[in-house]
């Protein structure tokens, strides 16, 4: 699975985006039926994978939604198995702040201000 994540983080960093998108979700897929993936992995899968949905320039507003939706749920889970402080928790806090900016600059957007979410994490620590 390191491999598997290590080409998606290369497709994204290439800028090929869909590309990511189409072999992270692939890989998530084969990870959960595996069942033998540790968290940190399956984590770090859906983090890239919301990023290769958010941080494409086109992205549709669907796509920055369920990125949203694999943010929060992941960040979550990352903050009850590694807790507030580890690394790959605050690395999923960053994003949702980073998304929520970009989607509240989108003219159809009902996300949450930016600025409430700084509230939430300043609270949190």
């Amino acid at each position: 699975m390191d491999a598997a994540l290590n080409y998606g983080t290369a497709l994204f960093s290439c800028g090929n985006f869909s590309q990511a998108q189409t072999h992270l979700r692939r890989t998530i897929k084969d990870a959960r039926r595996a069942d033998s993936v540790d968290d940190d992995t399956m984590l770090q899968l859906n983090l890239m994978h919301a990023r290769s949905l958010y941080e494409a320039p086109d992205a549709p507003w669907k796509d920055l939604e369920q990125a949203a939706t694999i943010l929060t749920s992941n960040g979550d889970r990352a903050k009850q198995v590694m807790g507030e402080k580890h690394p790959l928790t605050t690395q999923f806090f960053v994003n949702i702040f980073d998304l929520y900016t970009r989607m509240s600059a989108r003219p159809e957007s009902s996300a949450p201000s930016p600025a409430a979410f700084e509230e939430k994490v300043e609270e949190a620590d």
